[in-house]
């Protein structure tokens, strides 16, 4: 897999209703053909994959992927979940949920007994972003724009790592707890999956998804 931070996914997903004219490229096509220009305008590199209602799917890339070696992109290579990790924690929280093991309106402490930030958030507001947590944006940016915090993340820190350091802390930019797109809102409630179920995060993909859906990997 390619290094984190030389990697850019752009996913987009199009329905198309307009059936192409005789001899025209398939709506997909077109759409992808957008995408990539647009892409390119702003010098973004990535992978695009759009299907239409016709069955057609184009699978389009551009750029470097790994700009230390000058690697360009290729279709179908293998890409981090990054946020789509999101959509697969509320998923097993909900699960959670179904099976009386948790609850949406219980607070956070509830599961994560030593969890020093707000720990009168509750479960429904981690899932829609309505926090008052620490934003790992506001940690410094390296030359390239990434936070420090997630450039200690990928050497080795768990959830549970994460709501007991900068996660657990008070925030600063979300007093009111309006919506906003926050990672520590995730990562506690990883932590909190795994204090409830005893078994860390890669493992209840692995069981309560990878498994019944017949996945061969999380990436």
């Amino acid at each position: 897999m390619l290094p984190r931070h030389t990697c850019l996914t752009f996913l987009a997903g199009i329905s198309l209703l307009a059936a192409p004219a005789h001899g025209a490229p398939p709506p997909a096509s077109l759409a992808a053909d957008r995408a990539i220009a647009i892409l390119q305008s702003r010098s973004i590199a990535g992978e695009v994959a759009i299907a239409d209602l016709q069955g057609d799917i184009e699978d389009r890339v551009t750029g470097i992927a790994d700009r230390e070696r000058n690697i360009p992109h290729k279709v179908g290579q293998t890409w981090l979940w990054a946020s789509v990790t999101k959509q697969v924690a509320a998923t097993l929280v909900v699960q959670q949920v179904g099976q009386g093991k948790m609850a949406l309106d219980a607070p956070i402490s509830t599961y994560l007994n030593d969890f020093s930030g707000n720990r009168t958030l509750t479960l429904k507001d981690l899932l829609q972003h309505r926090t008052d947590l620490p934003n790992p944006w506001e940690t410094p940016l390296n030359s390239e724009g990434v936070p420090a915090f997630h450039l200690s993340a990928v050497t080795g820190k768990t959830d549970q790592m994460a709501a007991k350091g900068l996660c657990g802390g008070t925030g600063k930019t979300n007093p009111n707890r309006e919506f906003r797109y926050n990672n520590c809102d995730y990562l506690v409630l990883g932590a909190a999956l795994e204090a409830v179920t005893g078994q860390d995060f890669q493992t209840l993909v692995k069981r309560r998804l990878n498994q019944g859906l017949g996945l061969k990997s999380v990436s």
